[in-house]
Parts: C-alpha cells; structure tokens; sequence
C-alpha cells in the first residue's frame, strides 16, 4: 500500500485538479478519499489495476461531492423563490405559523446535527463567512469543509421535506387543506 501511495499519489491528484480544478473538495482529499477506500476492500490484492481503481475512486469522490453541492443549491435557490414569492403575497396567520413551524423543524434539525456541521453552517450561513475564513479559524480543509456543509444543508433539507410531508398528511387526515406555501 505504501508504495502504492507513494508512487501514484501526485499523479493522481494532478490528474484530478486538471480534470476538475482545484476545489472544492480538494484533489488531495479526494484522492485520500480513494486510497482510503481501497485500503478498506477486503482483498485489495485481488484488484487487478489498483491504480485505475483509485483513478475512478478518486474521480467519483468528487463528482458525489458536486452532485450534493447541485442539491444543496437547487434548495437554496427554491427557498429564496420562496421567499420572493412569500413578500409578493403578504403576510397571513397560516403563514406566519408556517413559518415557525419551519424553524422550529430547523433549530431542531441543527441541534441533531454533529458538532463539526453545526459549526460550519453556523460561520457559513448565519455569520457570513467564506470557506477561507472558516478553514483559517478552524484549520479544515476547503474539501473537509464543503463535504461538511453540504452534508449538513441535505440532512436540514431532509428535515423539513419530512415535517412538510407529516403536516400535509395530518391536514389530508383531519380533512384540512394542506397550505400551498
């Protein structure tokens, strides 16, 4: 393993930031990300080209990480829709609680979240910070960083689709029409 690593480590990474920039994640996280998980096989020996495997390991490393950022900011984007469209149409009472019931999903959410994401999503979103200020006052990497928000964002989006889908189907139950908003 070690001299896998030693031997195909730089190229790969190089291969990497040619083939998708720099980051995030970074191409040397990404990279870790593959030998990690040949290391984790249960007979790696039994591959037959361990450096074509950590080539697409490493290359799906980052497109995972690109499909959960599209994610992440198709909900960002939906939610100032939203917003937009909440301004347009004023403010009512079933709205207002609505609107509450959606926080308090999310405070809820957060606090279920690990240390690490909660911090991040904290200095990101509601202090303003970029990745480098927060990789500077905390030392993680961009990748470590983007891998962590990201995570943090689908498990915030998953909270509120789940509660949005409980009070829809309490409202269908109870013979209410479920809020459009």
């Amino acid at each position: 393993m070690d001299d896998l690593y030693r031997s195909h480590f730089d190229e790969l990474c190089a291969n990497i930031r040619k083939s998708f920039g720099s980051g995030p994640p970074e191409p040397e996280d990404a990279v870790q990300t593959a030998f990690a998980k040949f290391a984790s096989l249960e007979n790696p020996e039994e591959v037959r080209d361990p450096r074509a495997f950590l080539y697409i390991a490493a290359r799906n490393v980052v497109l995972d990480h690109k499909r959960s950022a599209k994610v992440a900011n198709a909900y960002i984007a939906e939610q100032i829709a939203l917003d937009f469209e909440l301004k347009l149409e004023g403010i009512t009472p079933e709205r207002v609680v609505d609107s509450r019931q959606r926080f308090e999903t999310l405070v809820e959410a957060m606090r279920s979240l690990p240390q690490k994401q909660q911090l991040i999503l904290t200095m990101s979103r509601l202090e303003g910070k970029s990745y480098r200020e927060i990789r500077e006052e905390t030392g993680w990497s961009a990748g470590d960083i983007s891998r962590n928000m990201n995570a943090g964002i689908s498990a915030l989006v998953i909270a509120i689709k789940r509660a949005e889908r409980i009070r829809r189907s309490a409202d269908e139950q109870t013979g209410n029409e479920p809020d459009q908003t």
